[in-house]
């Protein structure tokens, strides 16, 4: 099941999520403390989303314009990620596919360069490479950039 996101779906899905989850959202959060990330995700805005197996969230996500019609996927999950990870493929594609098609002109998403399970889900749910940012993690962590406008355009290709 997928709804609009609780605070507590969020909350409960930071708490336990994955040491990879954790080690990406450290690069963008200098002192990650699971109640600072959660109040900035919450107060963030946009669009966010909770996905459910057994009654219990397994991932969260969302979509936060960042600029008027420019907007970033991002994702955390649980252990429990991996047996659903072809229906979080579905669900984001089809989200890109919809929001281009409505008010985004630009949708992009950040993967630490290390963690390719990352970057190829960014390509499955429909977006392209567009560059390798290095250092831009606030430990010095590489980053690559992906992202698709409405008209399909991206940056180089690798």
């Amino acid at each position: 099941m997928i709804r609009q996101a609780a605070l507590a779906d969020l909350l409960l899905v930071a708490e336990s999520m994955r040491p990879e989850h954790r080690r990406d959202m450290a690069a963008w959060y200098p002192d990650l403390e699971i109640d600072s990330f959660v109040a900035d995700r919450w107060n963030h805005g946009g669009m966010m989303w909770s996905m459910w197996a057994d009654d219990v969230p397994f991932a969260v996500g969302g979509v936060g314009e960042d600029r008027p019609g420019v907007g970033t996927w991002w994702l955390i999950g649980t252990p429990s990620l991996e047996k659903h990870a072809l229906a979080v493929v579905r669900f984001g594609r089809t989200v890109v596919n919809r929001l281009l098609a409505s008010d985004f002109h630009r949708i992009q998403a950040y993967c630490l360069e290390d963690w390719p399970a990352a970057c190829r889900t960014a390509e499955a749910i429909g977006l392209a490479f567009e560059g390798r940012h290095p250092a831009m993690g606030v430990n010095g962590e590489n980053v690559l950039s992906y992202g698709r406008t409405r008209n399909g355009q991206s940056g180089q290709q690798r």
